[in-house]
């Protein structure tokens, strides 16, 4: 692979994006990165109850990341593998 490229979606940095590149420039994949916080209120009670305790400004958010499907030019994929049978009993 020739090279991998960041760019910024957000002037806070909040998220970017990576596109790979091969030896001649041309555009093999790419995927983005995110990231945020999600309110304790959002949230089901009985999971905030079991998130280790956190400190500083977030007490009332947690903080996430979010990873998209990377997505890959059609000449760099692998070859699909076929489906399997479902098992006979």
């Amino acid at each position: 692979m020739g090279a991998c490229y960041r760019l910024d979606s957000d002037l806070d940095r909040a998220g970017d994006a990576r596109v790979l590149v091969d030896e001649q420039d041309h555009i093999a994949g790419f995927y983005t990165l995110a990231t945020g916080q999600v309110d304790f209120g959002d949230l089901p009670p009985d999971l905030v109850k079991k998130l280790p305790p956190i400190k500083g400004e977030l007490k009332s958010s947690a903080p996430v990341a979010t990873h998209s499907l990377p997505s890959a030019e059609r000449g760099f994929q692998r070859p699909a593998t076929p489906p399997r049978s479902p098992p006979s009993y």
